[in-house]
């Protein structure tokens, strides 16, 4: 899914006061004005920038003028409003008369994020005044009222893989009470109907294989409101999708993410002390999901019974209630890992433009099909330690260090920094190093000393591999112009048509990764593209050379 983008169809003006003389045709000119604010064009919206204007006045343009006087008129006074509007994460941005987004995916995410921390406060402030013209509701509108509305947009009603990451990454300190506690119950309901949609779903499976990321705030979920509770079972629902987008096309979101539950239940069972009596007991029974839960409508009709029985009493505490405030946690959580790319704070930089950034490694990514090749993908399943450790990316950056790569190429920047090793403790390292699963095929097995060994091991793998089948070098693959454009869910690297090589493509290394599972801490879709069509940027002008 490309990141949302605002069409001429999505201006919109809240407020508007028109000063006419007797003579003038207020219809005419408020189609005029209509007609040159939907046909403007600002800097920036090419590739999908968004402007929140505060006020601007078109005054002192003749009632009868025509047409084209009203374009210009308009144009000269919209474009330089926008030629001094700040990015929302500038401090000063609620003072602004004009603020941008980059594309419409980071505008609902840098909203969310702030709804979620303002949310933590004992008082929560006011909603900045652009929040009202990005989400399209009242301006009194509070943070509480923004976070259902900033879900449905960015998942598509709960129902879209791919805002499922966003959730997770805004919840800094892994706590989902403040961001589930604003959304009705009757909202997640019809979410959750919406994803139940087979038969087949009733069925049981197992759990899938969560990373430690996504089971945190599912802990604390099943600690806050229990385990059968709407929205635990719809954030369950979007941890799956996190892993496993396909699951959502097949039915079978609901049927992992109940699995998931069941063994979060049973772990926290085993790690609460057995504290009460009889009756104590067998209400912590009847808060785990039962085998019997085949539906949706069974799954309700458990929950309200349960609350109907007074079991809510377990552990002398309540699961909170939506309709009150979430209870106030640390003012200092946990700093959010994000990229540099994708902004949530006031302190980062503004982020790149949709069509990505000009880079001379676009061959890089090609390396993933050469990885799948010699096994990776074979090798996490048997050693997921591995997956957990970001283990392919490592192996990805010795790669482009082997090529040379520049230490500024935007290409590097889902990869871990340079400095950074891969980070294994002793126990799992002890684990690992001596299983032949771990070593890349095509390669007699060595004795391995250290992870760096490993990715080592790996990239030389992947270097041999290209040789033997394409004949093409380490260089010759990585080193090409293009451009790369990443978000948290996707990958994407255009490549002008001329740099089509036929080595690489008899080989197979330019074809769609797609959904890379293991890519990552949640997985990227990777997607090449060829062009032909010039875009900016790129081409020789001195020379006369077409740009791509």
């Amino acid at each position: 899914m490309i990141a949302l983008q605002s069409g001429r169809l999505d201006r919109h003006v809240r407020r508007s006061f028109l000063r006419i003389n007797d003579g003038d045709s207020r219809h005419r000119i408020a189609y005029s004005i209509e007609e040159a604010l939907r046909l403007t064009h600002l800097p920036g919206e090419d590739v999908g920038r968004i402007y929140c204007l505060r006020r601007f006045n078109l005054a002192g343009i003749p009632g009868e003028s025509n047409r084209r006087v009203w374009m210009e008129a308009v144009q000269t006074v919209l474009a330089g409003i926008a030629s001094q509007a700040v990015h929302a994460s500038d401090p000063n941005a609620g003072a602004c008369n004009a603020v941008f987004f980059n594309h419409r995916e980071e505008a609902l995410e840098f909203l969310l994020a702030r709804a979620v921390r303002a949310l933590r406060l004992p008082a929560a402030p006011a909603p900045p005044w652009y929040a009202s013209s990005v989400l399209g509701i009242a301006e009194t509108a509070t943070y509480r009222e923004h976070v259902p509305v900033l879900v449905a947009q960015l998942c598509g009603a709960g129902s879209s893989p791919a805002g499922a990451p966003i959730l997770f990454a805004v919840l800094e300190d892994d706590n989902p009470e403040p961001l589930l506690s604003s959304i009705p119950a009757d909202t997640l309901r019809e979410w959750l109907r919406a994803l139940d949609g087979s038969s087949a779903a009733s069925a049981e499976s197992d759990p899938p294989n969560l990373p430690e990321k996504l089971l945190r705030p599912l802990r604390n979920a099943v600690a806050s409101f229990g385990g059968k509770d709407p929205g635990t079972m719809w954030l369950a629902a979007q941890a799956v999708l996190c892993v496993a987008p396909s699951a959502l096309r097949f039915a079978t979101v609901l049927r992992q993410a109940r699995a998931v539950l069941r063994m979060l239940e049973a772990e926290r069972r085993r790690d609460v002390p057995d504290h009460g009596g009889p009756a104590v007991q067998a209400a912590r029974r009847s808060l785990v999901f039962d085998d019997d839960d085949r539906s949706i409508a069974n799954l309700f009709a458990a929950q309200e019974n349960a609350r109907t029985a007074g079991i809510a009493d377990v552990h002398s505490a309540a699961p909170p209630d939506r309709t009150r405030a979430a209870s106030p946690v640390s003012a200092n959580p946990s700093p959010l890992a994000v990229r540099r790319t994708i902004h949530l704070f006031d302190d980062i930089d503004s982020p790149t433009p949709l069509l990505g950034e000009p880079t001379s490694a676009a061959g890089l990514y090609f390396l993933l099909n050469a990885l799948q090749q010699v096994g990776i993908a074979a090798t996490f399943d048997t050693c997921p330690i591995l997956r957990e450790a970001n283990f392919a990316p490592h192996v990805l950056k010795r790669l482009a260090m082997d090529a040379q790569v520049a230490e500024d190429d935007p290409m590097l920047r889902c990869l871990p920094a340079k400095d950074q090793r891969l980070d294994l403790h002793h126990e799992d390292w002890t684990e690992i190093h001596a299983k032949s699963e771990c070593h890349p095929g095509g390669l007699t097995a060595i004795a391995l000393t250290d992870p760096a060994t490993l990715v080592r091991l790996w990239a030389v793998a992947a270097r041999r591999w290209c040789w033997r089948v394409a004949r093409l070098s380490l260089g010759e693959i990585v080193h090409r112009p293009g451009r790369v454009w990443l978000t948290r869910t996707d990958l994407d690297v255009t490549l002008p048509l001329d740099q089509v090589d036929i080595r690489i493509r008899r080989a197979g290394l330019d074809i769609d990764p797609g959904y890379v599972s293991w890519f990552g801490p949640w997985g990227l879709v990777v997607r090449f593209h060829y062009r032909e069509r010039a875009l900016p940027g790129h081409g020789d002008a001195e020379s006369g050379a077409r740009p791509w």
